[in-house]
């Protein structure tokens, strides 16, 4: 059973106990932090409640929360921001808020729609979301610059590239 002591985000122990063992140190620390004089067994009972509450929700299998690139203009400073947020259905969940890294301005978070392009000059291609009315963007391999077109149909943003063949 794995032991983890943790003092105000600076300092950490951790440790791997088997269960009794780590059940007397946890029985020990609890007797410590509370008085060891003016603690009883209900105390403890309550704490090690706790305990068990924590680590039932530590057990809970997390939800996994695909990690997306999002393209967005500032509407500060017009400079485009580039992140990665957790995106689950269609809404950004890892991010309450994103900022500008060039004037640090607040950039309010929009519905999401997908893109998708092709580079004309090195073939390169890549898909990725956008907040707002981007329209053009750049090449991550040679730096080109990329008209973004939103197909109705398809109910994205592609590059005139794929428009035409489609």
């Amino acid at each position: 059973m794995k032991v983890a002591i943790t003092l105000n985000k600076i300092s950490r122990f951790n440790i791997d106990l088997p269960e009794i063992d780590a059940t007397r140190l946890y029985n020990h620390l609890v007797r410590a932090a509370l008085g060891s004089e003016t603690v009883q067994d209900s105390e403890v009972k309550k704490v090690e409640d706790t305990k068990e509450i924590v680590i039932a929700e530590e057990q809970e299998p997390k939800e996994y929360v695909m990690k997306r690139l999002v393209m967005v203009k500032c509407p500060h400073c017009n400079e485009l921001l580039i992140t990665v947020v957790g995106i689950k259905d269609g809404q950004i969940v890892s991010h309450k808020s994103l900022s500008c890294k060039k004037c640090h301005g607040e950039i309010p978070i929009s519905e999401l729609k997908l893109a998708l392009y092709e580079c004309p000059n090195c073939g390169v291609k890549a898909d990725f979301f956008i907040m707002g009315d981007l329209e053009e963007v750049h090449c991550k391999k040679c730096a080109s610059v990329i008209d973004l077109i939103w197909n109705e149909k398809r109910k994205r943003y592609i590059s005139a590239n794929l428009l035409e063949r489609k």
